[in-house]
């Protein structure tokens, strides 16, 4: 089930992303610069992932984390929320690798668009299933 939720709360931050990036280069923000367009819509997009894993996917651990925490409970918050950014920027090198290395492999036996297709959907299903266990056996278990 919390896979699920994961995988919901994903999507819903792909739509966040995307929508940022497109509001924002849409409206000329920050002029031609899609890139700091890009970087701010995954901000966006993964302090939303952040606080609906905290409290929705991994509520359970989260909260004992905070109940049992020694310290100020915003140490304990910030503490998640740095180990939930390196898996999410790890994830994102490795999503990136992982498309690259396949399109690469693909790129003899498919068209272009197809390629592009079959390695974004391999990237994405391998790399959600690591985030996955990094988020719920490091991110989320006893950060004390």
């Amino acid at each position: 089930m919390q896979f699920i939720k994961f995988s919901i709360v994903g999507l819903s931050n792909t739509f966040i992303d995307w929508g940022v990036f497109y509001y924002l280069i849409s409206f000329s923000f920050f002029g031609t610069h899609e890139t700091l367009s890009k970087v701010l819509s995954f901000v966006v997009a993964g302090t939303n992932s952040f606080f609906w894993n905290s409290i929705w996917t991994f509520r359970e651990g989260f909260l004992n984390g905070i109940r049992c925490s020694q310290g100020h409970k915003i140490v304990t918050v910030s503490r998640y929320f740095v180990k939930f950014l390196i898996v999410s920027v790890f994830g994102l090198f490795a999503n990136a690798s992982a498309f690259t290395l396949m399109r690469h492999a693909l790129v003899s036996v498919t068209s272009d668009s197809t390629g592009r297709l079959i390695s974004l959907a391999l990237a994405t299903a391998v790399i959600i299933s690591i985030n996955f266990l990094a988020n719920k056996y490091w991110t989320y278990s006893d950060v004390n």
